[in-house]
């Protein structure tokens, strides 16, 4: 199962190679894509709470977007290679 850090980094690998990556929306269904493994909604709770995470929800479903502090804790994860715990 993934952990709510792993959708972090997820999210990050989606949008990091965009012209602008904190604007870039993602929907549900890319990052289920990129996950391996299952995940918990409540996680997507837990990064808006930590300030990591922008979740929208809109008629076609729920799409989210990293903030800076997000970007920035992903960033780092994988430029350390610290584990994701």
């Amino acid at each position: 199962m993934a952990n709510k850090y792993e959708i972090l980094t997820a999210l990050y690998s989606i949008v990091r190679d965009k012209p602008q990556p904190l604007a870039c929306l993602v929907t549900t269904r890319e990052l289920l894509l990129r996950l391996k493994g299952d995940w918990q909604p409540e996680y997507l709770e837990e990064l808006v709470r930590e300030e990591l995470l922008v979740v929208l929800r809109e008629s076609t479903g729920v799409v989210m977007r990293l903030t800076e502090k997000g970007w920035e804790k992903a960033r780092l994860k994988l430029a350390l290679r610290l584990p994701l715990l």
